[in-house]
Parts: C-alpha cells; structure tokens; sequence
C-alpha cells in the first residue's frame, strides 16, 4: 500500500492522536511520524502552524501539543465508529425524511454540504429534495437533527418522522441503497483486516505503522459513512463482525505506536 499521497500533515496528525492513544506530543515526534509517511519537517511546521491557528491543536509548553477544543470534537466524532451498534434501537418500520426544497439549491457549496451531510448519515434521496433512512437510532428526533446540523445540514431544514409510505414508495425506499455492495464490501474489509495482523507481526515497525494506520483509517472511514441499516435491509452480523475486527486491529495498532513512540 503506497503512502504517497494518502496523509496530508494535517490528516496525519489528526490521525495519530486519535489512534495513538497518547494525550501529549512533542512537534520533533510528529516530525519523525511525519517522515514515515514520506511527508517533510517543513510540511508538518506548517501543518501544526495551521492546526494551532484553528485551535484543532493547543500549545502546552514550547514544541509540546495536545487536541484542542475543536480537534477534540472532531476526534470525538471519528471515534463513534466503535459503538454503532450500541445506539441502535429495533426498527419499528418508521422513517426519518428531510425536506430541503425551501432551501433553494442556487447555492452550490450548500447544496454540497447539505447533500454531504445526510448521506454521511444514511440518509437517501427518496426524490428531489425529499431524504429518507430508516429510523432505527436511539435518540430523540431533536438529537437526529442536531448531528446532521454539526455534520452540516442547513438548520432549517425540516426533519419528520413518518409512520406510513404508500406500499409501492417502501418498495422503491429499500432499494435506495447498494446493500450487495454494502455487505461485499464489509466482507472485502474483514479479510483485509485478518490478513493484516498476520503481516504486522512479521514487518519492521516502520512498514507496520504505515499499514496499520492507513488500513486502520480506511476502514474507519467505512464505519464511519456506514448508512446503519436494519437487519431487514441488511446482514447486519457482518456490519458487527467488520466493528469487531476493527476493534482489534485498532488495538493492535495502539501497540505498535506506542512501540515507535518508545523508541524515538
């Protein structure tokens, strides 16, 4: 797996303190960290230069940084993808729909973020303007609409919960989704993982940090644009199956950063 390309500095720092595990870290690290990655000192200067900026990062004492208030939502947010299944409740057949027509779509880059943001939760396009998933999480509608507000939807937009859909629209609804796709690729990302802790236990720590983090945060990724479909419309076995075995490769990952860390 070639790392060229695969980590801005920023996305690499991000990175590391979210799979790392450790609270504090001096620039000369994520410099030496950095360089796994085939990405210069000066690059990784900017990059902190800009994360401090943004308050993602905050300044303990000279040349020593942790995850500032901004950083710490964002990491907060990524971290979810371990706990999916626990805020999950039985669907009851009701669907979560957002209407956006009143919004206008003139506006391009709200258009994006607005688009982004629902279906990085799940959400379909049912018709234009008109978005739809099952409603299967345990939370109240306000908590619904206040994560897809920090994910980017337009506050006014109008979230319901509705109870009935012509039989001829729920048969169209659950096709919304790729599920063949879906479960190929849980599948495709459970081998991968399995395959890869054989590897790690017999690379040097270097090629093992590059893998382990990129593999890591792919699959993440994964997890994390999940649509979190119900077991009616998916083999959700294998939806927990792919977390689990993220779940212990996050692990041993964990350990071999701590190694490298060590011995810097």
């Amino acid at each position: 797996m070639s790392t060229q390309n695969f980590f801005t500095p920023k996305r690499l720092i991000l990175a590391l303190f979210n799979s790392s595990q450790i609270e504090e870290i001096e620039v000369r690290t994520l410099i030496e960290c950095a360089k796994v990655f085939e990405i210069e000192p000066a690059a990784t200067r900017v990059a902190v230069g800009r994360l401090i900026k943004d308050q993602i990062i905050i300044s303990v004492a000279r040349g020593l940084y942790k995850i500032g208030p901004k950083g710490a939502q964002l990491v907060d947010q990524a971290s979810k993808w371990s706990s999916i299944e626990d805020r999950l409740k039985q669907w009851d057949k009701r669907w979560l729909t957002v209407h956006t027509a009143h919004l206008g779509r003139s506006n391009k880059t709200s258009l994006r973020a607005r688009e982004r943001a629902l279906r990085l939760n799940g959400f379909a396009e049912l018709s234009q303007d008109l978005w739809c998933r099952p409603d299967n999480f345990h939370e109240t509608i306000e908590e619904t609409l206040a994560r897809l507000t920090l994910a980017g939807l337009d506050c006014n937009a109008i979230l319901m919960n509705v109870c009935y859909f012509p039989k001829q629209t729920t048969q169209r609804m659950s096709s919304l989704w790729p599920i063949k796709q879906i479960e190929d690729d849980y599948k495709q990302s459970i081998q991968k993982l399995e395959s890869s802790i054989a590897r790690l236990k017999l690379i040097n720590i270097e090629d093992a940090i590059q893998e382990s983090l990129m593999l890591g945060d792919t699959v993440i990724k994964q997890i994390n644009s999940d649509p979190v479909l119900p077991y009616e419309m998916i083999d959700t076995n294998l939806r927990a199956q792919l977390i689990d075995s993220m779940c212990i490769y996050n692990n041993y990952g964990c350990q071999i950063w701590t190694d490298f860390l060590q011995n810097l």
